[in-house]
């Protein structure tokens, strides 16, 4: 419940830091129709030799607005201009071909699915030699063709790499099948869920309809844990039971994570990794226990605030007294945006309250926040944040 609870709330707090100043930077110029390639600009260095999952992340949220989404205007604001999520090669039409849920916005998974579409498409059709890599003439052609802007694949090719599951280089009918299958399983899911929980049957689910459907999620978890976990039936969890349960996630995840890095590090699409590819599936692994080992440090400094009577576990009073102090937390901050007193926050105020938040951590004062910066900037404040939650606590 702790971690569910942080990830709550420090999750609404990175997608609001990552939306400081979303139109800012300068503009990077762009060719005239039919004028060549400018020497000085390469697409390909920057959508492959120094792309990072990380980075991409960040510029998705500078762009999205607080509800962590981008939708047709956020991304033509931020179109080419400097380390911006929307490239000046990019099209919304075919971005939005990634809106799995149908909401006529990108979400961070949504978003990325599309990017490496662009990656993916650029590399089958220009690398020839097939070693991975556009080197020379190959790295000039698809420059070339990525400063005219991409056009939208005809008939069913943009989905290729994600369903040509046997690499033939095409999707075949079986393929299209399951491709097919799988959007109209999604829509049914979508729909089921906005029906099952749609209380005032308007079409939509409200705020409030929304808490009472992750209310009751959350009560159906912990009645199936229970069910699958609790091995002397007692109605409770002791720690043993819990540490066969950790372990066995863990070791499913490690497993899927095994998978995922085969087929995201798989360039020669043999199934399997050669030393060079191990290397970067390696490097990979390594930054994700990093991330893990920092967020464990953080969760338990402040499970220990809010532990307030030192038992070692957080009681339903002392997680319901979390929940108030997030947020109250969130309460304050909202009434520092509001500037105006109207109860509401613009988008100018909103942008105003992150825009000073951004100031504070541009060091060289050049407008604009580095990666180094943009990193200390949200260290700090998800920092900031998670420790008003245990303030004054014990």
């Amino acid at each position: 419940m702790t971690h569910r609870l942080m990830t709550l709330w420090t999750t609404a707090l990175v997608a609001a830091l990552l939306t400081t100043a979303a139109l800012a930077g300068t503009e990077k110029a762009r060719p005239a129709a039919g004028d060549a390639t400018p020497p000085t600009m390469d697409f390909v260095k920057d959508l492959f030799d120094d792309y990072a999952q990380g980075a991409e992340r960040d510029r998705f949220f500078q762009a999205a607005g607080i509800d962590g989404e981008i939708d047709p205007k956020e991304f033509a604001a931020v179109k080419g201009k400097d380390d911006a999520f929307a490239r000046s090669y990019d099209r919304w039409d075919m971005a939005i071909a990634h809106d799995l849920d149908k909401s006529g916005k990108l979400n961070w998974p949504e978003a990325e699915k599309y990017r490496l579409a662009v990656k993916a498409m650029v590399l089958t059709r220009y690398d020839k030699d097939k070693s991975g890599k556009l080197n020379g003439a190959e790295r000039d052609e698809a420059n070339k063709m990525l400063a005219r802007g991409l056009r939208r694949p005809r008939g069913r090719g943009w989905s290729r790499r994600r369903w040509d599951r046997n690499r033939d280089g095409k999707v075949d009918d079986e393929e299209k099948k399951a491709m097919e299958a799988e959007g109209t399983k999604w829509r049914q899911r979508m729909a089921e869920w906005t029906q099952k929980w749609d209380a005032d049957e308007d079409g939509k689910l409200s705020a409030e309809e929304r808490q009472a459907a992750a209310k009751a999620m959350r009560a159906d978890f912990e009645k199936r844990m229970l069910e699958k976990w609790d091995a002397n039936k007692d109605g409770a969890l002791d720690d043993e039971e819990k540490t066969t349960m950790r372990e066995s996630y863990r070791k499913q995840m490690a497993e899927r994570m095994d998978k995922w890095l085969v087929r995201r590090h798989d360039r020669d699409g043999d199934g399997e990794l050669n030393e060079t590819e191990q290397a970067a599936a390696d490097a990979e692994k390594q930054r994700w226990a990093k991330m893990r080992e920092e967020w464990k440090k953080r969760a338990e400094e402040v499970r220990n605030k809010l532990d307030t009577d030192g038992d070692g576990e957080l009681s339903t009073e002392e997680r319901e007294a979390a929940i108030e102090k997030a947020r109250a937390e969130w309460d304050k901050r909202r009434k520092e945006m509001d500037t105006d007193g109207d109860g509401q926050i613009s988008r100018e105020e909103r942008r105003a309250y992150f825009q000073k938040i951004q100031e504070k951590y541009d060091e060289d004062g050049d407008g604009k926040l580095s990666p180094e910066e943009r990193r200390q900037m949200i260290e700090t404040e998800m920092k900031n944040f998670l420790g008003s939650m245990g303030a004054n606590a014990g």
